[in-house]
């Protein structure tokens, strides 16, 4: 009996499963919402005066959204799991 060939992924892209997706993009919006606490009107409303140290990790933080934003962004569903090898475990994203 020949064996299945090996789910081959995409070409241009990594398969993972929406839950590890899920993940990664909720840390996507928890970095933003870092970022927007450290504006120095935030800060100030909740009693932090605006320093270079909140300056410098709201450039930090942001440097990680930005850097992540196009992974997020570049993530599309497949219903089937995006391959025709057999059954599939549940909704993959590429």
């Amino acid at each position: 009996m020949p064996r299945k060939p090996d789910p081959t992924p995409p070409q241009d892209g990594v398969v993972m499963p929406a839950d590890a997706f899920k993940a990664l993009s909720a840390f996507h919006q928890e970095l933003h919402g870092i970022v927007r606490t450290l504006q120095p009107d935030v800060l100030a409303a909740i009693g932090y005066p605006a320093s270079s140290n909140h300056q410098l990790l709201r450039d930090i933080f942001q440097a990680l959204a930005q850097r992540l934003a196009p992974v997020v962004d570049a993530c599309v569903r497949t219903p089937g799991g995006g391959d025709s090898h057999g059954p599939s475990p549940g909704p993959r994203l590429h």
